[in-house]
């Protein structure tokens, strides 16, 4: 049997690599949402490079994960660590001027950094 931190593991990486249907096949019942990922992060901060970036399962169906986690009792308000090292960089072209923006995940909400990250765009 699997410990409960390899089974986190499990679910978060495939979340990570953008397998919303493997993620759902692969997520037990009772699976506690509000663990953070081994390196701080909340869970719904592993969607932020598909929302924002485009990768993996995409915007459209990173949104739909989101809310299935969340209905499953995942916190898009839940901080990550002090410790966490993660962060979400962003490079766009705005007016033809190549534009980097970069938003550690360190003691925010998924809701903080996504909100960070629109807001430097503008």
């Amino acid at each position: 049997m699997s410990s409960p931190a390899a089974v986190r593991d499990s679910v978060y990486a495939l979340l990570a690599a953008g397998d919303f249907e493997a993620v759902k096949r692969a997520t037990p019942a009772g699976f506690d949402w509000t663990q953070l990922s081994h390196r701080g992060a909340p869970p719904l901060t592993l969607l932020l490079d598909q929302i924002v970036l485009k990768t993996g399962m995409g915007p459209a169906r990173a949104v739909e994960c989101a809310k299935w986690m969340i209905s499953q009792g995942a916190s898009p308000t839940q901080f990550a660590d002090s410790d966490c090292s993660d962060s979400t960089t962003f490079f766009f072209d705005y007016n033809q001027k190549e534009s980097t923006i970069e938003c550690t995940h360190k003691n925010r909400t998924p809701i903080e950094v996504i909100t960070q990250i629109l807001k430097e765009m503008k």
